[in-house]
């Protein structure tokens, strides 16, 4: 039945509210062969898109029947499936990984060739989890990972295949500088908590209090009154909004501040390029920083984000008991 051969399906995280998958997806569409640009059927959650993406059609992951048979369809007349635009593989919630290992169990029942590519994988905290994913990779053409962490944690569940470490999508264009005069001395993202309302599971480390506290203190303490700021969210998506943060945060601080919420990837790629230097929670918000040559400083509620601030040269500091005002100064002093 794959032998159609109308399509690329890509699969992942993006049109879910989260500006870092739908990032992911415009890279992955843009790296592909010209061809294959104009025939792509995009694959993720139904909200509208936040990135300039290419596609021709959009398949939602609702897990409603007629979504299911639609995206089979697509699946057994592809030339191939790609999973990986987007999304994590990770066993905290099962939404997390089970509609990608499904996708590449329906890729292999009608015979459609699929690769993983570029994915990040989480710890892998159940067993069941890993015979999952084990049934899913060892029926792909390829499989690379974003970080050797992820690469490590397929060989601990006993994958045995090739494995190559990649850059993250989100890197994949040339690295370029801004030149002119930066609109902004610094830009800021912060996410939601559990424990403040989130739907997202919770993370061990400083409550969202201490963090937005320890924050303002350092930036205060570098920038002082007057400091122009920008503050980006990077998800809107009910429940785990950055904007809900970000807001309390500008209680907390003086200068002329912006906030950036519900905005498209492009817009917020200008507003990084055009800071000084970026402090933030999410991994994609830094990763932009680091391609556009502004200076990114890490705060890592999550081990992706020390792994890619290892592996890039960035600072990053761990959102644990130890976290200080002074210390956080520091890093932004650079």
């Amino acid at each position: 039945m794959g032998g159609f051969s109308v399509s690329v399906v890509l699969v992942g995280g993006s049109g879910w509210g989260n500006l870092g998958d739908d990032l992911i997806a415009r890279e992955i569409v843009h790296a592909l062969p010209p061809e294959d640009r104009g025939a792509v059927v995009l694959v993720g959650g139904g909200l509208s898109l936040k990135a300039d993406i290419q596609f021709v059609r959009r398949v939602s992951l609702s897990g409603k029947l007629r979504e299911r048979l639609r995206l089979l369809y697509e699946i057994a007349r592809a030339r191939e499936v790609i999973i990986g635009g987007g999304g994590l593989l990770d066993d905290r919630l099962p939404d997390f990984y089970r509609p990608f290992t499904r996708i590449a169990q329906w890729s292999a029942l009608v015979g459609t060739p699929y690769r993983f590519l570029g994915i990040g994988v989480g710890p892998v905290r159940r067993p069941s989890t890993g015979s999952n994913y084990l049934k899913a990779l060892k029926g792909a053409s390829a499989v690379s990972v974003r970080d050797h962490a992820s690469a490590q944690r397929l060989a601990g569940i006993g994958f045995r295949g090739a494995v190559e470490v990649v850059d993250d999508p989100a890197l994949w264009r040339k690295r370029s500088v801004t030149t002119t005069r930066p609109r902004f001395d610094i830009c800021i993202n912060l996410r939601c908590w559990a424990s403040e309302g989130s739907s997202m599971p919770s993370y061990d480390g400083a409550s969202i209090e201490r963090i937005l506290d320890v924050v303002a203190y350092a930036v205060r303490r570098v920038h002082g009154r007057g400091a122009r700021i920008a503050l980006v969210s990077m998800s809107e998506l009910r429940g785990d909004q950055d904007s809900v943060i970000l807001n309390r945060l500008v209680r907390l601080l003086d200068g002329d501040i912006e906030v950036f919420a519900g905005v498209p990837v492009e817009t917020v790629e200008r507003v990084i390029a055009s800071s000084s230097s970026a402090l933030g929670m999410r991994l994609h918000f830094l990763l932009i920083a680091y391609l556009h040559g502004v200076r990114p400083i890490g705060l890592s509620y999550d081990p992706k984000v020390t792994q890619q601030a290892e592996k890039l040269g960035f600072a990053a500091m761990e959102l644990d008991d130890d976290l200080a005002g002074e210390a956080l100064a520091l890093r932004l002093r650079g």
